[in-house]
């Protein structure tokens, strides 16, 4: 008897294991595929019991998942494991991801069709990295939150739409992302302590980069072309624009308007309409930049 027992629980436990493994590879994370609909995917991410903190989306057929939109609440690591496409353009979806929970990473999906690809807010501690967004009405777009690092991302498709918002943040970090055939590029509202960095923007409606009502803001290293802008400012102080590289500005290479302790070194700007202009600004150093092919004025300060 003693034996039976014993080779029905080796039995048991053999079965528990291999079912478990069919939905997850681990106790806190969890693999779905394409058949799986948004529904089914958001009450797995909501079950506490689970505690779900990675989830992967995997590619079993073509990659495809239609009409997701999820709201993330809990921490948790959003990866594809493959070229995972998240397609929107169905039914005019709000969001592919609307991001309310602290602690959130979401890596290396192909976002289509949605009016905001990533939405989040009112949260702390943010990772976008390696997405990529097409003929999105807007890309990523951050409210009212704390250490967000927007990393290696890609836009275009849609020259109506913003490529990065963010507005009411701290500590800010926008690097290495491409951006082209958009409404704009980069754009700070009433945000503190950024960084802008080695970022690509060309061929968008409006401005490269716009810092509005800001402070503590460092742009530097971006290659910008083909922008109405390359880089503006509005009511911004303590900014620093440094080694920028910015071409066929439309309108001003570089802009700041009603700002306070500037300083514009070391750009190099060719072929704008303007190459700098200051506008009713304080304080503003404005030095060691090479301005050259200027259609109208070279450094303009009034």
């Amino acid at each position: 008897m003693n034996c039976l027992f014993k080779k029905c629980f080796v039995i048991g436990l053999f079965l528990l294991l291999t079912l478990g493994s069919l939905s997850c590879v681990s106790a806190s994370t969890y693999v779905v595929n394409e058949s799986w609909s948004n529904d089914d995917i958001q009450v797995l991410i909501d079950n506490k019991g689970l505690n779900v903190t990675e989830l992967i989306f995997s590619k079993t057929t073509d990659g495809i998942y239609r009409d997701i939109c999820l709201i993330i609440y809990n921490s948790i690591n959003i990866v594809s494991n493959e070229d995972i496409l998240l397609n929107g353009t169905d039914n005019e979806l709000d969001y592919a991801f609307n991001i309310l929970g602290h602690d959130t990473t979401i890596t290396g999906f192909n976002i289509i069709g949605y009016s905001t690809g990533i939405s989040a807010s009112f949260l702390d501690n943010l990772i976008l990295s390696n997405n990529s967004f097409y003929s999105n009405d807007n890309g990523i777009s951050v409210s009212c939150s704390n250490n967000v690092s927007i990393l290696n991302n890609n836009f275009s498709g849609d020259d109506n739409s913003d490529s990065i918002f963010i507005t009411g943040s701290n500590n800010v970090n926008v690097f290495d992302n491409d951006i082209q055939d958009s409404g704009s590029g980069i754009n700070i509202m009433e945000s503190n302590n950024t960084q802008i960095t080695t970022n690509n923007v060309s061929n968008t409606k409006s401005h490269g980069i716009s810092i509005d009502n800001s402070e503590n803001v460092n742009v530097s290293n971006n290659a910008l072309d083909n922008n109405s802008i390359g880089i503006s400012s509005n009511n911004a102080n303590n900014l620093k624009i440094n080694d920028n590289n910015i071409k066929n500005s439309r309108s001003d290479g570089i802009s700041t308007y009603k700002s306070r302790k500037n300083k514009i070194i070391d750009n190099d700007i060719d072929d704008a309409f303007n190459g700098i202009s200051v506008y009713d600004s304080e304080d503003v150093n404005v030095s060691k930049n090479k301005v050259k092919n200027s259609k109208n004025k070279g450094i303009s300060l009034d």
